[in-house]
């Protein structure tokens, strides 16, 4: 009985013994959990933001879309402008919903002793005129598109305003227009000759800006978008009215048309910033005159790394006004090239290809 209650009283302390961890076993727990937490931080994030980019694509989608049906069923113009984000003017981050073009006619007269050039391109606002009081009332912008002779003649785009200043005292700035080309009609001219002028496409009633998902916006640098809309610099700004128009037809209308083929490039705000930093020292010059696009290649021996996260194709045909949404194809260039940048993001856009993803 006694040996019983000896080996009762062993296990009883062989219990009490285990009740706790060592050290070393807490340890090993606790990395253990660390690990875990870790991975699951990095593939939540990952789903993020890649559900994040799919998101922004879809709400561009369906916006574009609906001012296609707009159009449609009102039998009239409508369309999409895309709003410079604030904190960067190469990036877009809030669209909104914008009718028909206004015309505007009237006569003028070129003057060459006013503006120096006997081209026609130059035409000086001469106070009181249609255009200065066109001008005032902030509706004769860069990008606005004139015809002279109104309703025979061509079609032609204001490239500049510029002001020059006076150097008599109580004497106005004077301000020019500039036409993209030379206008043979306007050259030498000294009586008045009649134009039309689209102006500036206005908000739809009430339509306010909608934002992108947040952190998500439209790179400009990498998308194909009109020339006209692209600064004249890497450091200047894009143009303010990126209109994107649509007619009854569900055609797509105005400089955006002749692309054929337009792509808005969706991706995360910053690794536009990052991958910029990048490319720093690219060929502005051919960048510029060829309006190509410039998109990065994931490249982890970039300085520094280019790794970005999932972006996403808006696709919009000018002929059909079908709006597609697609993913980027990340392939880098040949060795021959910039291994940082990717040898044609469009590919599956374009060709109708799926990435193995």
């Amino acid at each position: 009985m006694r040996r019983f209650r000896q080996i009762q009283h062993a296990q009883r302390l062989s219990k009490s013994s285990r009740r706790a961890f060592t050290l070393v076993e807490l340890l090993v727990v606790l990395a253990i959990v660390l690990i875990l937490a870790a991975v699951t931080i990095a593939s939540v994030n990952f789903s993020y933001n890649a559900d994040r980019m799919r998101a922004g694509g879809r709400q561009l989608q369906s916006f574009l879309m609906g001012a296609r049906d707009k159009a449609i069923y009102a039998n009239e113009v409508r369309g999409v402008r895309l709003l410079l984000d604030p904190n960067d003017n190469h990036s877009v981050s809030a669209v909104q919903y914008i009718g028909a073009p206004q015309r505007e006619t009237g006569t003028l007269t070129f003057s060459f002793a006013a503006t120096g050039d006997s081209t026609g391109r130059t035409v000086s606002l001469i106070s009181g005129t249609p255009w200065f009081n066109l001008f005032n009332r902030g509706f004769l912008k860069v990008g606005n598109r004139i015809q002279i002779p109104q309703d025979t003649g061509a079609w032609f785009t204001i490239s500049t305003v510029l002001t020059i200043p006076s150097n008599t005292p109580g004497v106005p700035p004077q301000k020019l227009i500039v036409l993209n080309r030379p206008n043979s009609d306007l050259a030498g001219t000294v009586n008045p000759i009649s134009f039309a002028m689209e102006l500036a496409s206005t908000p739809l009633g009430d339509a306010q800006p909608v934002q992108l998902p947040r952190g998500t916006v439209i790179d400009l640098d990498g998308s194909q978008i009109p020339r006209s809309w692209r600064p004249i610099s890497l450091t200047a700004t894009y143009s303010p009215q990126m209109d994107i128009l649509f007619t009854p037809r569900g055609t797509v209308v105005g400089d955006t048309s002749a692309l054929g083929i337009v792509h808005l490039l969706v991706s995360d705000a910053s690794d536009v910033l990052k991958w910029k930093s990048v490319i720093d020292g690219r060929n502005s010059t051919k960048y510029l005159v060829n309006s190509l696009p410039l998109v990065p290649a994931e490249n982890t021996g970039a300085t520094p790394p280019v790794v970005p996260k999932d972006r996403i194709v808006v696709t919009i045909s000018t002929r059909t006004g079908n709006v597609a949404v697609y993913p980027l194809n990340p392939v880098p260039q040949s060795s021959s090239g910039n291994p940082s940048l990717t040898a044609d993001p469009f590919l599956f856009a374009e060709s109708g290809r799926v990435a193995n993803k």
